[in-house]
């Protein structure tokens, strides 16, 4: 899965913008609630004042703080393989 990732999104960034008075838990609008058992989000900037803390802490989610791309990939490792 992870080479997959890579050869899809080599060389990219891959980025979400919102309207102001949104944020990221506008993407959950549009997951119908009985769709998936689990949600996993990983962010880098999971605190109270951070940008991914509404997904990152938000009950339809299993929230992952993580520090850089190295510390991702180990996570998600760690959870699915």
């Amino acid at each position: 899965m992870i080479d997959d990732f890579r050869k899809e999104f080599d060389g990219t960034d891959i980025e979400m913008d919102y309207v102001i008075g949104w944020d990221k838990r506008f993407c959950l609008r549009f997951i119908p609630d009985d769709h998936y058992d689990r949600i996993y989000f990983f962010g880098d900037r999971c605190t109270p004042n951070g940008n991914d803390y509404a997904l990152y802490s938000h009950e339809r989610t299993i929230g992952h703080s993580v520090t850089n791309p190295d510390d991702t990939r180990q996570k998600l490792e760690k959870l699915f393989f």
